[in-house]
C-alpha cells in the first residue's frame, strides 16, 4: 500500500515578482511546500471544514499479505488487542498548539536524533533504544521516533509506479531505507512499540499523490490507497502520517525531502481533510479512527475541498465555498479569512484545464475588511478552470504559498464580459498601510466604478504623507496624464479619468521609513462609459501643490488652444502672487479663487503656472501643453 507522498501542490503560476508585488516562486517541481515553524492554532470546529464534490480516489492494492510481515508482539503492551476493545478510541480533546506549545520545544530532541549513528540502525531495538535514551517524557519519545523516521526513510517511487514493492515489515524498512506509505507505518508503530507506545497503523483513503478531484467515487466500493498511525499519548489519541511528512513526489516522479512535522499529533479536524480510515472495508469500525466526535461520511470526506499545509498554519477559513468543484453561471463570489490575524496577500491563478492556458486577469481579489478577502471569478468562456490560491501572511515572506486549489466549471459566460486589470494579489491597502501614514478610512472603499470616465477619490492621512500615483489599463500599460493629484489639510484629492471603458488600476506610493517609495494601496475601478476623446489633465507639482494648497477648477485637460483667450481658474488661501508666461499677478483673487485671462503662444510650447506664498518665491503649480 502507498499514497505516493503527500499530495503534491501546483505551483506553476507566473514567477516573475514584480518590484510592487510579491509572487509565487516557480520551479522545476510541480508541487512546493512551506515547512515553517508550527503557527499557533485557533480551535477548528469541523462543521466549518470544507467540502467538495465526489471524486474517485486513485485506487492501488500495493501491498500482498505475502510482503508485510506481522509485526512482532512486544510485552507488556499488546497493541492489536485494542482491535477487540468494544469502547474503542474517543475522539481528542486538545489542540495541537496546547500539546506543543513552543515549537522549540524538540530542539534538543532533534538535534540527538541527528547524531544518530550507524551503529544503532542495525535493529528496531537498537534504534528504539536509542532514540528514546534521553526522551524524559512520552510526547519526546514520540518526537524522537517521528524525527528519525521522516529525515531517513525515503519514498520508494520505483516501487510505487511500477507495482514491485519491496517488504513492508518494520525490520525490512529500516534496513532498505525506503518505502511506500505501509511501510513508514510498520516502522513507526514497530519503533513505538519498542518505547511502550500504544500505537495502530490505520488503513484508508489519502488524498495523496495521484488524487483527481474531477473523478467520481463509487461510494460503494471504495478501497485504500494509503496507511498512517495512531497514537495513544497522555492518554488521548493523536494522529500521525510520517510519509507526508518526510516529502512528497514531484512532477518528474522523483521523491523530494520535505522533513516536515505538520503531520506529526495533527488535529482531527484537520487531518481528516485528506485521511479517511477504512478498514476491513467497514466504515462503522474505522470512523472511530477520525477521532472526531461527528465523524465525516464518504460522500462528505470525498466531496471536501483539500486544504494545503499552509492552509491550516496560517488559520484558513473558507467563509462561502466548501467544495472542490463550483459550478458557475457567468461569476462567482468566493470568500475566505484568516481565523485570526490577517493575509498579507493572496493570489490566484486560473488555468483551462483542457489545453492548461492561463486566464489570470478573470480573477479580482478584493480586501473586504480587516481579514476577509473576496476571490471574483468571471471565466472568460465556458469550461473547467483550475483555479489555485496562494497566500503570506508577512510582509516578511518572499513567495506565496499554497492554500487550495478550486475547480471551476463554468457553463455560461457574461454578455459584457472584460479581463480585469493586470495585478497580483489583493486589490486594496497593504495590511501595514498606516505605518505610511493613512488613515483607516482609506480602507473602506477599494473598489470604484464610473459611467463618465472620471472618478474623484479622496484619501485620508493622519500626518504629512507624500504620494505618487500611476494609472494603469487592463494590459499593464499606464495611462498618462490619468490623475491629478492635489491636497487641502491632510486629506489628499486624485482625480482620475479614462481613456474608454474597461478595468483599470489606480497604484498609490508612498515612501517608508528609508525615504524608498513603495506601493501602498492598490484601487480596482471599473470604467462602464467613457467620453470620445480623451484629454489628460494637466501636470501637476504634488509637494509645491501641496505646499501652497491650490486646487485647480480650469481647464483641467493638459492641452489648451494656442493664439487663444484662456481662462485659468484654481483655489488657494496661501498663494498671494502668481507668473505665467513672464506675466505676474499679485492678490488678483476674490476670497481664495483666483481667475486669470491668458493669451496663449503659439503651440508647441508649454504653460506653466507659478505661484508663491507671502514673503517668498513662486513653485511650479500646474504645466499645460500649448497645440
Amino acid at each position: 500500500m502507498g499514497c505516493g507522498s503527500s499530495q503534491a501542490v501546483d505551483a506553476s503560476g507566473p514567477p516573475a515578482k514584480g518590484k510592487d508585488s510579491s509572487d509565487v516562486i516557480e520551479t522545476d517541481i510541480t508541487y512546493v511546500y512551506t515547512n515553517s515553524t508550527q503557527l499557533p492554532k485557533s480551535n477548528h470546529n469541523q462543521q466549518n471544514k470544507p467540502h467538495q464534490e465526489p471524486i474517485k480516489p486513485p485506487i492501488k492494492n500495493h501491498s500482498s499479505p505475502a510482503q508485510v510481515k506481522a509485526a512482532p508482539k512486544h510485552e507488556p503492551i499488546s497493541i492489536e488487542s485494542l482491535d477487540e476493545d468494544a469502547s474503542g478510541p474517543k475522539p481528542s480533546w486538545r489542540n495541537k498548539s496546547e500539546i506543543i506549545p513552543n515549537p522549540t520545544t524538540f530542539a534538543e530532541i532533534e538535534a540527538h536524533v541527528a547524531k544518530t549513528p550507524a551503529s544503532a540502525c542495525t535493529s528496531i531495538n537498537e534504534l528504539a533504544s536509542y532514540l528514546v535514551k534521553h526522551a524524559t517524557k512520552p510526547i519526546h519519545k514520540l518526537k524522537a521516533i517521528h524525527r528519525w523516521v521522516t529525515t531517513n526513510i525515503q519514498y520508494d517511487t520505483e516501487g510505487y509506479f511500477s507495482g514491485n514493492y519491496k517488504p513492508s515489515d518494520g525490520g525490512s524498512v529500516l534496513k532498505n531505507r525506503t518505502s511506500v506509505c505501509q511501510g513508514y507505518g510498520e516502522l513507526f508503530a514497530a519503533l513505538c512499540r519498542e518505547a511502550h507506545i500504544q500505537v495502530k497503523v490505520i488503513q484508508g483513503v489519502g488524498k495523496g499523490y495521484g488524487y483527481k478531484p474531477l473523478d467520481e467515487v463509487d461510494l460503494g466500493n471504495i478501497k485504500t490507497n494509503h496507511a498512517w498511525n495512531a497514537v495513544l499519548l497522555d492518554g488521548e489519541w493523536r494522529l500521525v502520517d510520517c510519509t507526508w511528512d518526510a516529502g512528497y513526489v514531484d512532477k518528474n516522479k522523483n521523491f523530494t525531502w520535505k522533513k516536515g512535522d505538520h503531520y506529526f499529533l495533527t488535529d482531527p479536524e484537520d487531518f481528516v481533510n485528506s485521511h479517511f480510515p477504512l478498514m476491513k472495508g467497514d466504515y462503522d469500525s474505522s470512523k472511530q479512527w477520525q477521532l472526531l466526535s461527528k465523524p465525516l461520511d464518504a460522500a462528505t470526506f470525498f466531496s471536501r475541498l483539500k486544504l494545503q499545509d499552509f492552509a491550516f498554519q496560517s488559520d484558513l477559513e473558507l467563509l462561502s465555498h466548501k467544495d472542490t468543484v463550483i459550478s458557475v453561471n457567468r461569476e462567482v463570489e468566493i470568500l475566505v479569512r484568516r481565523s485570526e490575524g490577517e493575509y498579507h496577500n493572496i493570489s490566484a491563478h486560473l488555468d483551462d484545464t483542457s489545453d492548461g492556458s492561463s486566464h489570470d486577469q478573470y480573477v479580482c481579489l478584493l480586501r473586504k475588511n480587516r481579514n476577509c478577502v473576496s476571490v471574483r471569478v468571471r471565466p472568460p468562456h465556458a469550461a473547467t478552470f483550475k483555479l489555485r490560491l496562494y497566500g503570506s501572511i508577512n510582509s516578511e515572506e518572499k513567495q506565496n504559498h499554497p492554500l487550495c486549489d478550486y475547480y471551476i466549471k463554468c457553463n455560461s459566460v457574461a454578455t459584457d464580459l472584460q479581463p480585469y486589470a493586470k495585478h497580483f494579489g489583493i486589490w486594496g491597502p497593504k495590511p501595514n498601510f498606516q505605518e505610511f501614514g493613512f488613515a483607516p478610512e482609506v480602507a473602506d472603499k477599494v473598489e470604484y466604478e464610473t459611467g463618465s470616465g472620471e472618478v474623484d477619490i479622496v484619501l485620508k492621512t493622519n500626518r504629512d504623507v507624500s504620494v505618487l500615483t500611476r494609472l494603469e489599463s487592463s494590459d499593464g500599460k499606464e495611462v498618462e496624464g490619468g490623475v491629478l493629484t492635489e491636497a487641502q489639510g491632510s486629506d489628499i484629492s486624485l482625480s482620475v479619468r479614462m481613456p474608454s471603458k474597461g478595468y483599470y488600476r489606480l497604484l498609490i506610493f508612498a515612501p517608508d521609513k528609508s525615504g524608498k517609495n513603495k506601493d501602498v494601496i492598490s484601487y480596482h475601478i471599473h470604467c462602464k462609459n467613457a467620453p470620445g476623446k480623451f484629454d489628460p489633465y494637466p501636470t501637476s507639482y504634488f509637494r509645491q501643490v501641496k505646499e501652497h494648497a491650490t486646487k485647480l477648477l480650469e481647464p483641467k485637460t493638459r492641452t489648451i488652444p494656442a493664439n487663444s483667450d484662456v481662462r485659468f481658474q484654481f483655489s488657494s488661501s496661501l498663494v498671494t502672487h502668481v507668473q505665467i508666461l513672464s506675466k505676474s499677478y499679485w492678490d488678483e483673487k476674490s476670497g481664495d479663487l483666483w481667475n486669470l485671462n491668458v493669451k496663449t503662444p503659439d503651440s508647441g510650447t508649454d504653460l506653466t503656472i507659478f505661484g508663491g506664498k507671502k514673503g517668498g518665491g513662486v513653485s511650479c503649480l500646474y504645466t499645460f501643453k500649448v497645440v
